[in-house]
């Protein structure tokens, strides 16, 4: 499996999790949701979560204890998401009967709220069998590499590349749906996109938003600042030399988070051959100014001359040819004349 910093960082969680959880003596469980199931088939093999923890076998939560193997005694490793049909169906194994009789081990994908650890603790039965409840910090998925084969040698990229695991975002964001879900699932993403920055080593990077960018941009930005202040404020309560440290790598971070609407197109420029750089190499008149305008300099008579100022809004995205000749139109509104060199 190609190796990349976000599998590797969620590998090195998983597995030392387990590990850490493994009892060769007694045969042992775990059980997935949908979600962290897709974060592990990204980061880890079967063979390795198998060997790690022990395992007995590995079952979904979702599926009914009646069709689980759950005979004889048994301890259970519980890797779920928090969220509130993955804590339901954990409630559900420990109502009346525990279905698993060992010890229970609670290892979260990411932050638990408040509202669900009370929902954990309402669970009498379950309580007593809980011996781990951990946070692995991991709410991401790493997709695959992309690998490059040639006849000499095979290289591996060594790619960031990530998913959130948000089918519905989009819907949601952008939908006229209820105001409570947008907020709810923009609260979620901050929360994702931040456990990213500190899995990439990056726990306060710099945040950048535009100012006059679509409302669901701007409230992403917010979001995902009041999370990373959240991070900080955390990690500075639990040791003053950690804070120390971390503002100083922080001052001098050169990662930077740039939040951008759907409707902008990042690529293309980067693709296509800058318009402006066009017309200074093809027109030695033409030069670029610092402000990203053309001035044309006219030459009106043999010792005087003008300038003349094309924004980006006339026809800068236009082929060269096509955009000057639209310039003696332009002058000839003004009451100028071009000459040709």
């Amino acid at each position: 499996m190609p190796s990349s910093p976000l599998r590797d960082f969620t590998r090195s969680r998983v597995l030392g999790a387990l590990e850490r959880l493994s009892d060769p003596n007694a045969p042992t469980a775990l059980l997935l949701d949908d979600v962290t199931r897709r974060i592990l088939s990204g980061a880890c093999r079967m063979s390795e979560l198998m060997e790690a923890g022990q395992l007995t076998l590995v079952d979904n939560i979702h599926t009914r204890p009646s069709e689980r193997s759950t005979e004889g005694y048994m301890h259970a490793i519980y890797l779920l998401s928090p969220t509130a049909e993955s804590l339901d169906a954990l409630i559900a194994d420990y109502q009346e009967v525990a279905v698993y009789r060992g010890r229970c081990h609670l290892l979260l994908s990411s932050r638990l709220p408040a509202e669900r650890l009370e929902q954990l603790r309402g669970c009498p039965l379950l309580m007593r069998h809980v011996h781990t409840l951990r946070e692995l910090n991991v709410p991401f998925i790493a997709l695959q590499a992309w690998r490059r084969d040639s006849a000499a040698e095979e290289e591996a990229a060594s790619g960031c590349a990530f998913s959130l695991d948000a089918p519905h975002a989009l819907a949601t964001l952008y939908g006229p749906g209820p105001e409570a879900e947008r907020a709810s699932l923009l609260s979620r993403l901050a929360q994702q996109t931040a456990a990213l920055c500190a899995a990439l080593g990056e726990a306060q990077p710099q945040l950048r938003v535009a100012r006059q960018g679509h409302p669901v941009c701007r409230a992403f930005g917010e979001a995902l600042g009041a999370e990373l202040d959240r991070a900080a404020a955390s990690s500075s309560a639990a040791s003053s030399a950690a804070a120390a440290s971390a503002s100083a790598s922080a001052a001098s971070s050169s990662c930077c988070v740039l939040v951008l609407d759907r409707s902008l197109d990042p690529l293309t420029p980067l693709l296509h051959d800058f318009g402006l750089e066009v017309r200074v190499r093809v027109r030695g008149r033409v030069r670029l100014t610092p402000t990203l305008t053309l001035a044309l300099t006219l030459a009106l008579t043999l010792t005087q001359t003008q300038t003349l100022t094309l924004t980006l809004h006339d026809t800068s995205h236009a082929h060269v040819g096509v955009s000057f000749e639209a310039v003696p139109a332009l002058l000839a509104g003004c009451g100028w004349k071009m000459f040709r060199c």
